[in-house]
């Protein structure tokens, strides 16, 4: 029963914070707040049309493609709106997607115990903390063609706000998880539609399919399996088959997962990055040419394509490359195979497989570093001086720019020591030129750029807000000190 507690805290948790970010129509709430003020609507009237009017904004559309999410311990997977935050719920409890006001929560429950206890210990927790509770009934419903229990309640939160709930208990004779949607009563209906589309994807893992996941601290995570290897570069994951292939030359095959920024495209199928990454493969091979169209493949809700090239090197061996594709916002994944083709043929199926799984997260990233840091660093010798200031720019959206700003200056002098002029230079703007991702788990700064390339520190902070120092020091053992600023 200790994880019924831990349910109940969550519920409790998550009831305080459901409605800590809701926005505004601003005319409308204006003339609400007006009429509130001169004692024509009375306080819960008021809360309560405050609610209707914020739920005209977020209606959600029907037709929202979906995005593959894999449970990090490989204990599921499913499909949930794209666009939608991740948060881990922490201690392996679970995941919620979270949209505004709306949240879907599964809570993993790691003992098998009676469902009517989840359902009992929910409602009279749930009943101490609303007001006006009110228990809509149960059911049944269906999930991959077996038949779940359910039930809905709603009532007034906390902050006085109308809020309706489901909640549905998934259980198989090994496992059970704890299925919750909660929103605004005046979004519950509109929120259901893309409810029941997560509740279809829902998958257990096959337990046939051994593997491993791998979690990429910037942001994504797959599958690969059991006896292939990994092995991390600053620009790439190479994935190595038990049974790799050798020519007299070395390696005739070759397995890559790398990640960069996009700008202003938004489909993976789109004709431009579709080109660029084409380029990338044949300004080193030229003899590669790309066969017919990028198609379609599964990750998700069409979420990735697969480009084929093919050519005949100087050896005069057929070679082949298939480069995986997929895209989420400003971050592109690709998984790409290259090298003979009787050997990438052969892989192209565990390919789509891995690819298949890839999914993307949002990154941890360490609250204490957000914000403007600069590096100075000076250089004198004789008559010359020069200082160079570097500027970062944490963002609290995961994303940074990066800047640099150089002076030197020089002191001319006769032959009798006298000065005679002065040169000097200034490379003007401090605009930051390159930008990027990055991420933290309180001991490693890690920051991709936008151009793929990737940089990992450890940090170290003293001082206080608005004047402390962080120490990053690079795995060639170089420190640097940079400062706050603003």
């Amino acid at each position: 029963m200790k994880k019924i507690l831990n349910i109940l805290i969550l519920i409790i948790v998550f009831n305080f914070l459901i409605y800590q970010s809701i926005g505004q129509t601003p005319s409308k709430l204006d003339a609400l707040e007006s009429a509130y003020k001169a004692g024509i609507l009375t306080e819960q009237e008021y809360k309560t049309k405050k609610s209707e009017l914020e739920a005209t904004k977020t209606i959600i559309n029907n037709n929202d493609s979906l995005v593959k999410y894999s449970d990090p311990k490989n204990r599921f997977t499913l499909n949930y709106p794209q666009g939608w935050k991740i948060n881990d719920l922490g201690d392996e409890n679970g995941v919620e997607f979270v949209d505004n006001q709306k949240y879907i929560r599964i809570i993993i429950i790691s003992e098998i115990i009676p469902i009517q206890d989840v359902f009992t210990s929910i409602i009279q927790q749930t009943k101490s903390q609303w007001k006006n509770f009110q228990n809509l009934g149960s059911g049944q419903v269906n999930i991959s063609g077996k038949l779940f229990p359910s039930m809905e309640f709603k009532g007034i939160n906390e902050s006085n706000i109308s809020t309706q709930a489901k909640l549905i208990v998934y259980s198989t004779d090994k496992s059970m998880f704890l299925f919750m949607l909660i929103t605004p009563e005046a979004q519950f209906r509109n929120t259901i539609s893309i409810w029941d589309k997560v509740l279809a994807s829902f998958e257990l893992p096959n337990p046939k399919k051994e593997g491993n996941i791998f979690t990429h601290p910037l942001g994504f995570s797959f599958w690969y399996p059991l006896n292939w290897e990994i092995q991390e570069t600053d620009s790439a994951i190479q994935l190595i088959p038990p049974d790799i292939k050798s020519n007299e030359f070395g390696l005739a095959e070759f397995y890559l997962v790398s990640t960069e920024m996009v700008q202003d495209i938004s489909r993976p199928d789109d004709p431009r990055i579709i080109q660029y990454f084409e380029s990338q493969i044949t300004s080193l091979l030229p003899f590669l040419k790309r066969i017919g169209e990028a198609e379609k493949t599964d990750i998700g809700s069409d979420q990735g394509v697969l480009i084929t090239l093919d050519g005949q090197n100087e050896l005069k061996k057929m070679i082949r490359s298939y480069i995986f594709l997929a895209l989420n916002k400003d971050q592109s994944v690709t998984l790409m195979g290259i090298g003979e083709k009787e050997y990438i043929d052969v892989r192209k199926a565990i390919l789509k497989e891995i690819f298949s799984t890839f999914s993307f997260i949002q990154p941890k990233t360490d609250s204490s570093l957000i914000g403007l840091w600069k590096h100075e660093e000076f250089y004198s010798s004789g008559t010359f001086y020069a200082n160079t200031t570097t500027y970062m720019n944490l963002k609290s959206d995961g994303t940074f720019t990066y800047g640099s700003r150089a002076m030197a200056s020089m002191t001319h002098q006769d032959s009798s020591g006298n000065m005679i002029g002065n040169t000097s230079a200034n490379t003007g703007s401090d605009s930051p030129d390159e930008y990027g991702k990055w991420s933290s788990d309180g001991n490693k700064l890690r920051l991709m750029y936008a151009d793929g390339s990737y940089a990992e520190y450890s940090y170290y902070i003293d001082g206080v807000q608005g004047s402390r120092n962080i120490l990053l020091k690079s795995d060639n053992g170089k420190n640097k000190l940079w400062q706050e600023t603003r």
